[in-house]
């Protein structure tokens, strides 16, 4: 008898949430900002059981408005606060838990999650169970790979990664070649400008794709620049003082601009970076919602 009640109990509390989940997925066309907010803390199990047999089709929902409003903060040239971003994270792995193998929430996660907010362990997190579904695919471990080489420095790591890219059935053979230049410490530039390539071209959304190529104009800009300080280094053996040298000496025919608004300057160590650090301005603008279909 206990255990009947036990039972019925478990089985009204769990069809109130799922009533809640299809209430909050249905609020998103209403009041999109707070509907995200809400489904983000709810639990993915719950989340997946509401969704029955439509996990695909909640997968994809979720993500597009997740992209739409993350779309409109790059349209208004406005940063997420840590807290959003918490939310666009939670929301992000409720997608992949839906539909693990669905690949464009793991370019969200590269793009926006690691490379625009820095949350560069929790990204990893979501692309190591993209390694794990994703059986044939070298695309995770090689994101992984430039995570770990670029931005977190660990070169064993990344050696590890990379080598479990290349053994990847789909693996391109140029990864080889990236492969032997990393022990170097060379081609950084150019392995950064082929990776945000490829996920612009993975990406179905006008917006992202705008994102990510002026992220690739900026590093080709920075890899002109530094062409420019080796021509320098090599004919005086010296570093410039500045990068107005270049162009006094016609190595280079000017300073190109920096299309995240900032400025270009000559490190310490003689290389080249920009004030704006590669990051949206927080310049306030219009907003206008982006409708961008799965590909």
């Amino acid at each position: 008898m206990k255990r009947g009640i036990s039972l019925a109990i478990v089985v009204c509390i769990a069809s109130v949430l799922s009533w809640y989940t299809c209430k909050q997925l249905f609020a998103l066309h209403t009041d999109q900002q707070s509907s995200l907010e809400t489904l983000s803390i709810l639990p993915t199990e719950i989340v997946k059981t509401a969704s029955f047999e439509f996990k695909g089709i909640t997968s994809d929902y979720i993500m597009l408005k997740t992209m739409t409003y993350l779309g409109e903060h790059l349209l208004a040239r406005t940063t997420p606060n840590m807290g959003e971003w918490q939310n666009v994270y939670n929301l992000l792995k409720l997608v992949i838990h839906l539909d693990p193998l669905f690949w464009d929430p793991y370019v969200l996660v590269e793009t926006m999650l690691v490379m625009q907010a820095g949350m560069i362990e929790q990204g990893n997190e979501l692309l190591e169970q993209a390694a794990k579904v994703r059986t044939q695919d070298y695309r995770p471990y090689f994101l992984l790979w430039y995570n770990a080489f670029y931005l977190q420095g660990d070169v064993s790591k990344a050696e590890q990664y990379m080598n479990k890219a290349v053994r990847r059935p789909n693996a391109p053979t140029y990864l080889a070649g990236v492969a032997s230049r990393m022990s170097l410490q060379t081609g950084r530039l150019e392995s950064s400008i082929t990776l945000l390539t490829q996920l612009m071209n993975e990406t179905p959304n006008t917006t992202y794709k705008e994102y990510l190529q002026k992220r690739i104009v900026a590093l080709q800009m920075l890899g002109y620049l530094e062409i420019g300080v080796n021509k320098y280094k090599k004919k005086f053996n010296k570093l410039p003082n500045d990068l107005n040298e270049l162009v006094e000496l016609q190595l280079i025919e000017k300073i190109p601009t920096d299309p995240y608004g900032g400025s270009f300057f000559l490190t310490k160590n003689g290389g080249v970076y920009t004030t704006s650090k590669l990051l949206q301005t927080n310049k306030k603008s219009a907003q206008t919602p982006i409708q961008e279909e799965k590909k």
